[in-house]
């Protein structure tokens, strides 16, 4: 198994791979962070390493969306891939002594966490998974630019300016929110078309407080696990009973706990987007009527 540690940014991938893990020495290489680079990435650690493409062990952090492209080209190969938490390894660079910040270090560190450590596997998300979240990005981003044009409207009403511009806003306004309720439809089409994504989305909106567009958020963050029946729901969905209120609620609802999310460690990475109060820790957040999941 040979372990390759990649710093990804825009423009390049810093690849380093750790031939001799006790003198910390091997060979690196930069390459374009381009689709067409990366069967090029693959066939040179091949030659170099001597081990077949499932036999290679990439170790990335999540930057974003720029890593998101070589991860899926390395899965496709059959090689295995890590991806980690960005503060994790920079508290591990920092437990070595390691003061310098340049991307073929940063590789080296990778690699060096890659050998230490029992990294989890990362998987890819499914195709309905993937699509459901581009659909939502797109909607949240006309419904701002909505509010924006709205906000336009009003602050021409109040200057008084010429009929023209009203009238472009008007228009404009109209046909955002046109490509908003059709996006809306596209969401609720994508979800029926998936037996999946049909069923937890059933269960989700059977919680009180929790409609159309907060269901489809969750369908979207919670791909760990299938929903299960609310009645059976774990704690770690970010369900509870407690004294105030002995049967299964929601968190979004009862406000009690916090949902309990993948912490701060060398296996976990955070949504940015993840539409709730959360924070970066394993363990759940409670107040004076709910015990600690320790506790239970």
């Amino acid at each position: 198994m040979a372990i390759i540690g990649i710093d990804v940014s825009k423009e390049k991938v810093d690849c380093f791979w750790l031939k001799d893990t006790q003198r910390h020495t091997g060979k690196s290489k930069v390459f374009k962070n381009t689709p067409g680079e990366f069967p090029a990435l693959v066939d040179w650690m091949v030659a170099q390493t001597g081990e077949t493409t499932a036999q290679l062990h990439f170790v990335m952090e999540a930057t974003g969306i720029y890593h998101e492209a070589l991860a899926y080209a390395l899965h496709a190969e059959g090689s295995k891939v890590s991806v980690v938490n960005p503060a994790w390894v920079r508290d591990y660079a920092k437990s070595l002594g390691i003061r310098t910040k340049t991307d073929k270090q940063d590789s080296l560190v990778l690699a060096r966490l890659g050998v230490r450590e029992p990294l989890r596997l990362w998987q890819p998300e499914p195709t309905e998974i993937r699509t459901l979240k581009a659909l939502l990005a797109r909607y949240e981003a006309v419904k701002q630019d909505h509010q924006r044009e709205r906000n336009r409207l009003e602050k021409a009403e109040i200057t008084q300016v010429s009929e023209v511009v009203l009238e472009s806003i008007h228009t404009l306004l109209a046909e955002l929110k046109k490509e908003q309720d059709r996006l809306e439809g596209r969401i609720r089409q994508h979800i029926d078309q998936h037996p999946d994504l049909k069923r937890d989305r059933r269960l989700l909106e059977s919680i009180p407080g929790i409609g159309p567009v907060v269901s489809a958020l969750m369908l979207a963050c919670c791909t760990v696990a299938p929903l299960i029946p609310p009645a059976s729901v774990p704690r770690s969905w970010g369900w509870c009973r407690c004294n105030t209120n002995p049967a299964p609620v929601c968190v979004v609802r009862h406000g009690c706990r916090r949902p309990v999310m993948p912490g701060y460690g060398p296996n976990s990475t955070w949504p940015r987007w993840w539409p709730f109060n959360t924070t970066r820790t394993s363990s759940v957040t409670t107040n004076a009527c709910c015990r600690t999941a320790n506790q239970r």
